[in-house]
């Protein structure tokens, strides 16, 4: 009989400040969720925002969503675990930490970003972190190394955005030894990727982009995966590419090394692969490394040194994480502290949600934007229009014109008279 998972059965509570587009740490929870929920444990993730498209891909996966702004009912009591990202935390959950059940989660935070400009990716409320955690995550040794200022909890470890056990099915694809189909991965191409695809595609290569303002915008599936030889982007698409033995080139908005290759892994890998801490290039050098670079990138992703790879695969990660973790035996907090904590996770909530009123007003700005600029063309069309109409009929060949058809007007008032009489 087959042993069942270690995790299956338990609890989980997972969560993240909004759930909206497909970024990094929202398919981090969908994909922590998706496999927990598939070897029998029980998830709900909670979040400031909860909206399409995003939302809808939770939905599908049946994984429950809970927002800030429903009414719910929630329990440390009802959790084995609790996950944590952004230090979202529901408020209910934070007065239990006053007067402790008996049996207490283990908690467990996960940081994303070194970067100091997204201030919710540090341990932003003092102490709180250090005093619950179980199990501190970092996804790179740079995020890690930003998080040291802030003291650091007991317990730390390594979850490098890793992917589904799917994405393996990527290995047995149909492999084209000349590069012919590209597709870029991104919210965010810089100018320098929109080059090289004009110049890809003239060389014969049909270039896609998948992201917010590409051709489409859906999570990527091995399956999309499969139809291309190669791939361009940063972050998580880049483990996908690495369990799946698939060229990547790593470029985007912070630049970026280009191929993935032996000698520049270990580097790459303790920067998330962001492409973050390398030089910018023009969109003809990315273009000439696609093409020239190709082979040498499919033997390497086609190496045994990353097909036996397995730090990357969500399965063998997530066990081994969590299969020896224990809740902490943490002390009642003061009411004074958990107040202040609630004050602000409650300007937390507030910030996110803004965020995402703010980006809808844009989005609406930005449509009536696109309106007034078609309706400016139209004025602008309708202007040269007139401008035409009126050196055509004062030019010499509609004088002409009007003299050469004055006649036959005037035999026609003449008929017309006649007739009417």
């Amino acid at each position: 009989m087959k042993k069942k998972p270690y995790l299956s059965g338990k609890r989980f509570l997972i969560t993240q400040p909004m759930i909206r587009s497909f970024c990094g740490s929202t398919m981090v929870t969908l994909e922590l969720a998706e496999y927990l929920s598939s070897i029998g444990a029980k998830v709900t993730v909670y979040t400031n925002v909860a909206l399409p498209p995003a939302l809808m891909s939770f939905e599908n996966a049946k994984i429950k969503v809970i927002s800030s702004q429903d009414k719910y009912d929630l329990s440390l009591k009802d959790f084995d675990y609790v996950w944590v990202h952004s230090l979202t935390f529901p408020r209910q959950l934070l007065d239990e930490l006053k007067d402790l059940p008996k049996e207490l989660p283990a908690f467990v935070f996960l940081h994303m970003s070194p970067l100091d400009s997204i201030p919710d990716e540090h341990p932003w409320i003092y102490d709180l972190e250090n005093s619950l955690s179980s199990l501190s995550l970092y996804i790179s040794e740079k995020t890690l190394e930003s998080n040291v200022k802030f003291g650091l909890p007991s317990n730390i470890g390594f979850f490098r955005n890793p992917a589904p056990l799917d994405f393996k099915r990527l290995i047995k694809r149909k492999i084209s030894r000349v590069v012919k189909k590209v597709l870029i991965v991104s919210n965010h191409p810089p100018l320098e990727i929109m080059d090289a695809k004009k110049i890809l595609e003239e060389n014969n290569i049909s270039v896609a982009i998948y992201g917010e303002g590409g051709d489409k915008y859906d999570p990527i599936s091995p399956e999309i995966l499969a139809k291309y030889d190669a791939v361009i982007t940063i972050g998580k698409t880049v483990q996908y590419c690495i369990v799946g033995s698939l060229p990547v080139y790593i470029y985007d908005r912070f630049g970026g090394h280009g191929w993935l290759s032996e000698s520049c892994y270990e580097l790459s890998k303790t920067r998330n692969f962001s492409g973050r801490g390398f030089s910018k290039k023009t969109g003809n050098e990315i273009a000439q490394e696609i093409i020239n670079g190709y082979n040498d990138a499919l033997e390497f992703h086609l190496s045994s040194f990353l097909k036996n790879n397995n730090e990357f695969i969500i399965d063998s990660v997530l066990n081994e994480l969590l299969s020896g973790l224990r809740p902490r035996k943490i002390k009642p907090f003061d009411s004074e502290y958990i107040e202040s904590v609630k004050a602000a996770v409650g300007c937390a909530e507030i910030r996110f949600i803004a965020s995402e009123e703010l980006g809808n007003v844009y989005k609406i700005y930005d449509e009536l934007v696109r309106e007034l600029d078609e309706q400016k063309g139209l004025v602008q069309q309708l202007s040269e229009y007139r401008r035409r109409f009126e050196e055509l009929s004062s030019s010499k060949r509609v004088k002409f014109l009007n003299m050469v058809l004055k006649p036959q007007y005037k035999i026609k008032d003449v008929l017309k008279k006649r007739h009417s009489v």
